[in-house]
C-alpha cells in the first residue's frame, strides 16, 4: 500500500540555493546585422529570445531530469524538493536567467510516496499546460535497492478533446513514449482522480523496475526551443 511520507533528511539537505549555473537555458545568438538595418537587427534579437513556452519546456523536459539524474545522491534532491518545493527550483531557474516567473507557488505541488518494494516516487503536479508537449505532472522515481532512477512525464499531445501521453526522459536526455495516458479530473475529490492516479503510478513503477520497453518508437526529439 502506498504511503505518503515526508523525508527526514536533515543531514542530506542541499545548499539553500541550487546551483543552476551549468544547467541554465542558453539564449541563441542573434544573427549579425549591419547598422543600415536597425529594424532587422531588432527583429533578430527578439526572435533569439526564448518564449514562455521555451522556458517552461526546458524546465520540465531538461532541467528537472538533468538535476535528478546527475545529482550524486538522488535522496538529497528528493529531500530538497520535499523540504522546499519544486517551486523553489522554478523560482531559482527563472530568476537566475532573467525570465518572467509566470507561475506562482500555488501552481506547483509535490507528494512523495513509498512503494511496497521500497521505491520512492515523487509525483510533481505542474501548472495546467497551455500548449502541446507541456506536462500536467511528472514522476521522479528511485529504487534504493537497485539505485535505478527514472523520470516520467504526462504530456498534452492533443488540444480540444484533450489527449495525453505517458513518456519520459532517459539519463542521456532521450525522449521516451510509453503510450496514451488518461486525463485526470482537476478536482482531487473526484473518485476517478484517485483511481486514475493509482493505476498510472503502478504503470510507472512497472516501467522503472522491469525496464519495460516503450510502446512504439521513441517520441521524436524536440529541438532546443521545445517545438
Amino acid at each position: 500500500m502506498k504511503k505518503r511520507i515526508a523525508l527526514l533528511l536533515a543531514l542530506c539537505l542541499l545548499l539553500p540555493c541550487i546551483a543552476l549555473g551549468e544547467t541554465t537555458a542558453e539564449v541563441p545568438a542573434a544573427k549579425e546585422t549591419t547598422a543600415e538595418t536597425p529594424v532587422a537587427a531588432e527583429t533578430a534579437v527578439e526572435a533569439a529570445l526564448p518564449t514562455a513556452y521555451d522556458v517552461r519546456y526546458y524546465f520540465e523536459q531538461m532541467l528537472l531530469p538533468q538535476l535528478f539524474y546527475e545529482y550524486e545522491d538522488p535522496n538529497q534532491f528528493l529531500g530538497y524538493l520535499t523540504e522546499n518545493g519544486v517551486f523553489s527550483v522554478w523560482e531559482s531557474f527563472t530568476g537566475n536567467n532573467g525570465f518572467d516567473r509566470i507561475y506562482g507557488q500555488e501552481d506547483f505541488a509535490q507528494n512523495l510516496y513509498l512503494e511496497d518494494d521500497g521505491t520512492l516516487m515523487m509525483l510533481v503536479n505542474l501548472p495546467k499546460p497551455e500548449d502541446l508537449h507541456l506536462c500536467n505532472r511528472v514522476y521522479l522515481c528511485l529504487n534504493p535497492n537497485t539505485g535505478k532512477r527514472g523520470y516520467y512525464t504526462v504530456e498534452l499531445i492533443q488540444a480540444g478533446e484533450e489527449k495525453w501521453s505517458l513518456g519520459g526522459r532517459t539519463e542521456q536526455g532521450e525522449t521516451l513514449n510509453f503510450g496514451e495516458a488518461r486525463a485526470i479530473p482537476e478536482d482531487p475529490n473526484d473518485p476517478a482522480y484517485t483511481e486514475i492516479l493509482t493505476a498510472e503510478m503502478a504503470e510507472v513503477l512497472k516501467i522503472l523496475n522491469t525496464d519495460a520497453a516503450p510502446e512504439g518508437s521513441a517520441a521524436p526529439a524536440a529541438d532546443e526551443s521545445g517545438k
